[in-house]
């Protein structure tokens, strides 16, 4: 009689965490930009849930077109800006997965990121930025090379 709560509690944490999933499934296609993608990546530190980080992966450019079409042309706080280099790094972290061909060539995220590091805000963030845009031609000339040898 004591493990009665077990079921209601089980029913509704599968809901809550599968619900989601199929949600972000179906979201993908209406999602063109990734902006949904960004923005759940954008949330404050808390929970991370892995299909938005695995959302984020598939990205590659459309996170740097997502991060501006959310943020705008709203000035950005330092933790915006870290927390901006941490989603387009991790877009560019799995290159082999980004789920579209051009969005391998970081295009938008070299422009993303030059207009990051001259924010006021970003002062102290210039080694970071740097990392950043480091990490992206890295990943990128590797798929970029793949290709070839691949053709």
């Amino acid at each position: 009689m004591k493990c009665i709560w077990i079921i209601p509690v089980v029913t509704m944490m599968s809901v809550l965490l599968v619900r989601p999933c199929l949600a972000e499934a179906a979201a993908d296609e209406d999602d063109v930009y990734g902006e949904r993608t960004v923005a759940a990546a954008m949330q404050p530190p808390g929970i991370s849930l892995s299909f938005t980080e695995k959302g984020v992966n598939r990205l590659g450019d459309r996170a740097a077109i997502g991060l501006i079409r959310l943020l705008g042309r709203r000035s950005l706080d330092r933790a915006q800006i870290e927390k901006a280099l941490t989603i387009l790094r991790a877009a560019f972290g799995a290159p082999r997965i980004i789920s579209r061909a051009p969005d391998r060539e970081p295009k938008a995220t070299l422009f993303l990121l030059d207009c990051l590091k001259n924010m006021p805000t970003s002062r102290g963030l210039e080694s970071d930025i740097a990392r950043t845009r480091d990490s992206v031609m890295h990943a990128a000339k590797g798929t970029s090379n793949e290709m070839k040898a691949n053709h």
